[in-house]
C-alpha cells in the first residue's frame, strides 16, 4: 500500500509480506550461467578496453561491474523505506510540522550563492 511520494522516494509502512533483496556480495558470488550480447562500435569498445585495461580487469569484468553499479544507481534513486507504522507516523509528523527558524537557516537562506 503506497501512502505517498516525495521526490522520488516511496515511503510505505513495513509489511510483514515485504522480502529484502539479496546483498551486493550474494548477487555477485553467484554462478553466471547467463550471457548479454550487445553490439558496439569499435571506438565504444577501445575506450571499454583502455578503461578496463587500467583497472587491470577483463573486457567482460569492467562491463558487468560498471553495469551493474549503473543499475544499482537507477534504482537507489527510487529508495524505498522499510519502517513501522508507529516510525513513519513521526516521520510524516516531522514532514509536516512548520520549520523552526534558527540561524544555520536564516544564514543559508540569505547568503548569495557562489554561482550568482
Amino acid at each position: 500500500m503506497l501512502i505517498r511520494v516525495y521526490n522520488k522516494f516511496l515511503i510505505m509502512p513495513k509489511s510483514p509480506q515485504y522480502q529484502t533483496t539479496k546483498s551486493k556480495d550474494q548477487v555477485l558470488n553467484q554462478t553466471r550461467d547467463l550471457s548479454i550480447n550487445i553490439r558496439i562500435s569499435q571506438n565504444q569498445r577501445d575506450l571499454i578496453d583502455r578503461a578496463a585495461t587500467l583497472q587491470g580487469k577483463s573486457r567482460s569484468e569492467f562491463m558487468l561491474e560498471s553495469a551493474h553499479q549503473r543499475a544499482q544507481d537507477v534504482l537507489l534513486d527510487r529508495c524505498f523505506f522499510d519502517i513501522d507504522a508507529e516510525r513513519f507516523q513521526q516521520f510524516m509528523d516531522r514532514l509536516d510540522a512548520p520549520v523552526m527558524p534558527n540561524d544555520n537557516l536564516r544564514q543559508l537562506l540569505t547568503t548569495k550563492a557562489p554561482w550568482d
